[in-house]
């Protein structure tokens, strides 16, 4: 049902490569259109910096998401991610990982830790959930 194993980590990996180019139709194309994206709990910090939502729901309100909010917390050319480790297991994939930036209010150097846990069908993302450390993203970012 999930798909090989390192055909998932690759879509995984695209999907990291395209957030941290700001490649909207690359991620786009990594997405399963009703995609759900599960906010750290319980914190539930949206990247609008508010903690109103524990999910988000679809492809296109995900695109928004980023597409909207992105360039305002991170000036994009200086974005750089570094995968550290994938790992797999049927339709899951667990990837931890850091991002880097300059900040886009303050101008200030920017690097957090993620480990986001992604479920795979069809050869896209369907579901997935993040986290990271919310106390500094939010003294960083908002």
């Amino acid at each position: 049902m999930g798909g090989d194993v390192e055909a998932n980590k690759a879509v995984v990996a695209r999907f990291l490569t395209a957030v941290a180019e700001y490649d909207l139709e690359a991620i786009s194309g990594c997405l399963s259109e009703n995609v759900v994206q599960h906010y750290q709990q319980p914190t539930n910090q949206a990247d609008d910096g508010s903690q109103s939502a524990s999910a988000l729901n679809g492809r296109d309100k995900i695109l928004h998401e980023i597409g909207t909010y992105f360039p305002t917390l991170y000036r994009l050319d200086t974005v750089k991610l570094n995968i550290q480790t994938m790992i797999g297991e049927g339709e899951y994939v667990a990837a931890r990982f850091t991002l880097a930036a300059i900040t886009a209010g303050r101008g200030e150097a920017y690097e957090n830790h993620y480990f986001f846990l992604y479920r795979l069908g069809d050869g896209k993302v369907v579901e997935y959930w993040e986290y990271y450390d919310t106390k500094y993203a939010a003294a960083k970012l908002f």
